[in-house]
């Protein structure tokens, strides 16, 4: 038996030669982001039509695109909605407020009628007001008596009130005789843009539960500390400050007492102040705010009533008579004689103010600044000017040293050139703005001229130029800003750090600075 070779006969007939061809295969879609080589047609007819790819390779079709769009418009309308809905812990606050659905901000108007009547009328009509202006601001009191209203008295009531919870509701079948309400003590209403809302005020429960109250048809218990906040009387909405002006508006004030003393100054447009009686000078900025700060915070501890005739004779001739311009209004202040009631301790004594209504009763302990000297007033700066607002500082005697200032880099020596030696720019600057006297001389004697060689010290900026001459006599350091009726006794210690950082700069006679 044989075995089949290559090289062994084939009992078969050789087939003819024949040449491999190869063809492409079309293209079609497997994934998303890639292809393979397929051969079917129709799959890339599919895909042209708008079909689009699983993972697995199949074919999404359009219609299932829609269903996605409308799923994440579904999805995303879900999500607005929830957004805008009250949080759990705001569902919880809003739950059982028998005075639900009402912001503070939202009340225009607040009226008690019944029981002391009064009303309060919002006059920031925004509702916006955050009491940086103080507490003037925001409301007023129109009845009883038409005065500034407290604005942090009125809005913390407010707020009170629209967070008020019930304790427990009261049955339907209780008659509102029995508690109260019909007629009740009082009636608040709370004005809005939209309409008022009504709280009615009735009797203490029994055994100090709380206190009977009506809102929107439905009768409450709340809590007994509310009978003292609904039956405030209209006083406590009473702006309890003298003036209704902040210190920081105040332009002008003149304080006339009755023995003929007159104290008057001025708020200067380019900062500080100027005393224009008894004399014509600078004043003490820091003094001159301490008393406008006693006099417009002054707290008024009464309201004290008294008979028109007597009020004419208590004010016939004030004590005190307070003359204040500011924020575009003009106010006057006079001080009586002694008021009713406090501590001998507290020296009580009977005021009243334009814009205020009626009679007030203060404490002299709250205005004992009014009764300070003159010279206390006077300023002790020798420069009014600031060092840094100015871009050029000019120390001139024998010699004369300048040093300006460059944007962002600060302060450099102009002159000479080179620097002296040991000289410290910036801090000649800043030397020179803490500069300060330590004493005023006697007015009488005035500002006399500099003894021997005097050092001029000159501060430049974009619209003003200010002066001052500096000398020695008897051991002491004086300066005479230009402009002042007086010379100035300088602090010894804040000229020695001047004279240190000019370095070793000839500035005084006979090659030494004074």
């Amino acid at each position: 038996m044989g075995c089949w070779s290559r090289r062994a006969a084939s009992p078969f007939r050789p087939s003819p030669p024949s040449r491999r061809t190869w063809t492409s295969r079309p293209l079609k879609p497997t994934s998303c982001s890639s292809f393979s080589w397929w051969r079917s047609p129709p799959a890339w007819r599919d895909w042209a039509d708008g079909s689009s790819c699983s993972a697995e390779g199949e074919p999404v079709k359009r219609s299932t695109w829609v269903l996605a769009i409308l799923a994440a418009a579904i999805l995303a309308a879900i999500l607005l909605w929830e957004r805008d809905r009250p949080t759990t812990a705001e569902s919880e606050a809003g739950r059982g407020r028998i005075l639900g659905g009402l912001r503070a901000e939202d009340v225009r108007g607040v009226d008690r009628s019944g029981y002391q009547p009064l009303s309060l009328v919002r006059t920031d009509p925004d509702g916006d007001s955050d009491g940086s202006d103080g507490p003037a601001e925001g409301w007023k009191l129109t009845a009883p008596v038409e005065d500034p209203a407290d604005g942090y008295a009125v809005s913390g009531f407010v707020e009170r009130l629209l967070a008020a919870r019930g304790l427990r509701a009261v049955d339907e079948g209780a008659r509102p005789e029995d508690l109260g309400l019909k007629p009740p003590r009082a009636t608040w209403t709370l004005r809005t843009a939209s309409g008022v809302r009504v709280l009615e005020v009735g009797l203490p429960a029994p055994l100090g539960e709380g206190l009977y109250v009506r809102a929107e048809g439905k009768s409450w218990v709340l809590e007994s500390g509310m009978e003292e906040t609904l039956l405030r009387p209209a006083s406590a909405f009473r702006l309890r400050d003298l003036l209704p002006v902040g210190s920081h508006e105040v332009e002008r004030v003149t304080v006339r007492h009755r023995d003929g003393r007159t104290l008057s100054f001025r708020r200067e447009p380019a900062g500080g102040w100027t005393v224009t009686e008894p004399y014509s000078d600078w004043g003490a900025s820091e003094t001159i705010l301490t008393l406008l700060d006693d006099l417009c915070l002054c707290p008024v501890m009464d309201f004290p009533e008294l008979p028109p005739e007597e009020t004419a004779r208590e004010f016939d001739s004030p004590r005190t008579r307070i003359e204040v311009h500011g924020g575009g209004k003009a106010y006057a202040v006079e001080l009586g004689g002694p008021a009713p009631g406090g501590e001998a301790a507290e020296r009580r004594v009977l005021a009243r103010c334009t814009g205020r209504s009626g009679v007030l009763a203060v404490s002299l302990n709250s205005l004992k600044s009014l009764d300070q000297p003159p010279e206390t007033f006077r300023s002790l700066e020798v420069l009014r000017r600031s060092v840094f607002e100015c871009d050029e500082v000019l120390v001139s005697g024998d010699a004369t040293v300048r040093i300006v200032r460059d944007d962002g880099a600060g302060w450099r020596f102009a002159e000479p050139s080179p620097p002296p030696p040991g000289g410290d720019a910036p801090s000649l600057a800043g030397a020179l703005t803490a500069l300060k006297g330590i004493r005023v001389s006697d007015p009488a004697e005035g500002a006399p001229a500099p003894k021997g060689r005097a050092v001029t010290v000159v501060l430049r900026g974009d619209v003003f130029e200010e002066r001052v001459q500096v000398w020695r006599d008897a051991g002491a350091t004086f300066a005479r800003p230009a402009g002042r009726p007086v010379r100035v006794e300088l602090d010894p210690a804040g000229w020695a750090k001047v004279e240190a950082a000019l370095g070793k700069a000839s500035l005084g006679s006979e090659g030494k600075r004074p």
